[in-house]
């Protein structure tokens, strides 16, 4: 049991703000559609110049790379820009 304790002490999450530019448009029909990506802990449509905001969560940089991946995949997200969370800053 000992040995699972300093493992589970360097387990982190890594959060990350993400901003999306969408087709005209299509901001609703996009922010539904990211609701239901397991990492997404929230999700909005903003004004200005990024019409969604979503929070993710994830265990590793590979995972949060790999949910970033996902997103740029949905056709009507015409750019994306990804703001990691600060480990520590708290």
């Amino acid at each position: 049991m000992t040995a699972i304790v300093p493992q589970l002490r360097r387990l982190k999450i890594m959060k990350a703000c993400v901003l999306l530019k969408c087709r005209p448009g299509t901001y609703r029909e996009v922010a539904k559609r990211i609701e239901s990506i397991s990492d997404v802990k929230t999700v909005f449509p903003s004004l200005g110049r990024w019409d969604v905001v979503l929070k993710l969560e994830t265990s590793n940089i590979r995972s949060l790379s790999n949910a970033v991946r996902r997103l740029r995949a949905i056709e009507e997200i015409e750019c994306s820009e990804t703001l990691i969370e600060l480990q520590g800053a708290e």
